[in-house]
């Protein structure tokens, strides 16, 4: 099902002639997209929709809008993806898991499998020998339905099911708790003791670790320290130049995954960053909106994925081995594909 709101102006057309055709690399690996039927969300309430921004602007995406959405905002690009459940305590996340499965064994998309942190490592481990899932993609709304809950990453990927992961040698798609983000000191010494305890793991801390201003990806930056190097980072939902340009100046570039958020992140907008959370603004009637800008710079947006993908080639640079690895080949290395 395609959101009705979706469409391509003329305006996007132009924008991505003018600051992305040339410049984006033919191949690309976007490792962070939600994909489910809308069987898997029906059980998601209007009520529970409204409590987050983002669900209202795209809790469900099958793999056939997802081909119109990327044909759409990616023409003439060779787009692989890497799909996961909406992972939210109300969705049936053994039926999207099992969706995502059979996309996979038919070689659609990449997959990782969600968890709920009350399943036995048993479950998961043979959920994980039996499927061609890549790794797993836990969240904090499965243990608390708070945004930025104050909980540990252990309420809602246990020990047990890292050290699946560990054994097999899999990826953990990680998106952190607490409302202090990347460098929130508990978020930092649990971090630590993950990648020592289950150093078999290849760790991509979501959202660069939920740093969607400057100010909270330094201070992550510098409280991780040299355990930075131990981490995979995606860029999904990050528009922020000044974020891409510290990640480029502070960051291997072998460490950095490209990442959209699709379904959510498919509207016409902008935004504007605060000391530690950005505003949105955007075109389309969400009820969050309240069209601060007017008419007249609305008419003016573009896609808010194309606004990232600037500030995203604006940071790299001419740089054609890091728009590779960023774009491509680092999804290969943290998934363990293999070499293309």
């Amino acid at each position: 099902m395609i959101n009705q709101w979706f469409h391509k102006t003329e305006l996007d057309a132009a924008f991505y002639k003018e600051y992305l055709a040339d410049r984006l690399p033919h191949k690309i690996t976007d490792v962070h997209v939600h994909m489910n039927l809308e069987e898997h969300v029906k059980g998601v309430s209007r009520e529970r929709i409204a409590m987050d921004w983002a669900l209202e602007c795209g809790l469900q995406m099958d793999y056939e809008a997802a081909q119109y959405y990327y044909r759409t905002i990616f023409p003439d690009r060779q787009i692989s993806l890497t799909a996961f459940p909406f992972p939210l305590a109300e969705v049936d996340i053994p039926g999207n898991n099992a969706y995502l499965s059979m996309l996979a064994k038919e070689g659609k998309v990449d997959a990782l499998m969600s968890v709920r942190p009350e399943w036995t490592a048993q479950y998961c481990e043979d959920l994980l020998v039996h499927n061609p899932y890549l790794g797993f993609k836990p969240y904090p709304y499965l243990a608390s339905a708070i945004k930025g809950a104050d909980i540990s990453i252990y309420d809602f990927m246990p020990e047990s099911q890292l050290g699946v992961l560990d054994r097999h040698k899999k990826a953990l798609m990680l998106h952190l708790p607490r409302k202090g983000r990347l460098p929130d000191p508990d978020n930092i010494r649990e971090l630590r003791e993950i990648r020592q305890k289950f150093p078999d793991i290849n760790i991509i801390l979501a959202h660069f670790g939920r740093s969607f201003t400057a100010d909270i990806f330094s201070k992550g930056i510098s409280a991780l320290g040299e355990d930075l190097k131990g981490f995979y980072f995606d860029t999904a939902a990050v528009v922020n130049p000044q974020v891409h340009q510290m990640a480029m100046e502070r960051l291997d570039s072998r460490q950095i995954l490209f990442g959209t958020d699709f379904p959510i992140m498919t509207w016409h907008g902008m935004r504007e960053w605060h000391t530690d959370t950005p505003t949105n603004f955007c075109r389309e009637d969400f009820g969050w909106n309240r069209h601060e800008k007017g008419a007249e710079a609305e008419a003016g947006f573009t896609f808010i994925a194309y606004v990232q993908l600037k500030n995203m080639l604006d940071a790299i640079g001419n740089d054609s081995i890091r728009k590779e690895q960023i774009f491509n080949k680092n999804a290969w290395e943290a998934f363990r594909k293999g070499g293309e």
